[in-house]
C-alpha cells in the first residue's frame, strides 16, 4: 500500500521509527511549514493498527492516507511462519 502520513514535524522522528517496525520503505519526506508529509510503501498487513498507533504516536495531531501500490512476494521467512501455524491449525 502506498501510505502519505501526515503530522507535525516535531513527531517526524517517531513516525520513521514506527515505519520502520512495519516494514514500510519511505519513498520521501515533503515539509509544509511546521507539517510534514511521509511517503511510504508498506504492507497492507502492517497496516492493521495503524489508525490507533497514530493517534497515540501523534497526540491525535496526525492524518493518513493508503491507496493500493502493488503486489510483491511474502518475504521468505513469513510465509514459513503462516504455513507452519495453518499446518499446525489443521493437525
Amino acid at each position: 500500500m502506498l501510505l502519505r502520513v501526515r503530522a507535525p514535524a516535531s513527531f517526524t522522528g517517531d513516525l520513521m521509527s514506527d515505519l520502520q517496525t512495519r516494514r514500510a520503505r519511505v519513498q520521501g519526506m515533503e515539509p509544509e511549514g511546521s507539517v510534514f508529509t511521509i511517503s511510504a510503501v508498506v504492507p497492507q498487513s502492517e497496516l492493521q493498527t495503524y489508525n490507533a498507533d497514530l493517534r497515540s504516536l501523534t497526540g491525535d495531531r496526525g492524518a493518513y492516507s493508503v491507496k493500493p501500490f502493488g503486489y510483491q512476494e511474502v518475504p521468505e521467512h513469513l510465509s514459513k511462519k503462516v504455513i507452519e501455524e495453518r499446518r499446525a491449525a489443521q493437525a
